[in-house]
């Protein structure tokens, strides 16, 4: 059976949707892929149009429901870092499956947002790889200190 990567973005629709066309990558090549993502943007992870027989949506709670500006996304960061016993469980039980369920085999390897580095740790931790994946364009990093204005 063909090896399983969970991939794992930040709750944001910024770094959804390249983690989708990711996982859509990983499954092209042939392998299975569990998309883990909080409750609250979940049915919008799942909204996806790919409904390959080895993709599937799974969820931990994020403890945090709305997202207004910059203090809202590290209340939002903050509450994932805590939910990280939900996600250790989550993790272990996925690594564990033998015969899997749905099918599926076990996690054999997690890769983890760039900006959740906790994941990719907590993985390590378990004994699977974990590889962090920046979902930023590589000019968002030119000029962080500079505002651009358009006209």
């Amino acid at each position: 059976m063909a090896p399983l990567v969970l991939v794992f973005p930040c709750p944001l629709h910024g770094h959804i949707n390249p983690m989708l066309h990711f996982a859509t990558g990983l499954l092209e090549a042939g392998l299975h892929v569990t998309f883990l993502h909080t409750d609250h943007n979940l049915p919008t992870a799942a909204g996806s149009d790919d409904d390959s027989p080895r993709l599937r949506y799974v969820s931990i709670p994020d403890g945090h429901h709305r997202i207004a500006g910059g203090a809202g996304f590290r209340r939002l960061m903050e509450s994932i870092q805590t939910q990280a016993g939900a996600y250790r469980t989550l993790l272990a039980s996925l690594v564990r499956a033998r015969d899997g369920a749905g099918g599926f085999p076990p996690v054999t390897c997690v890769v983890a947002d760039g900006a959740m580095p906790f994941a990719s740790d907590v993985a390590e931790e378990l004994g699977v790889p974990g590889l962090n994946f920046r979902t930023s364009s590589a000019c968002s990093f030119l000029y962080p200190n500079r505002v651009y204005m358009f006209h």
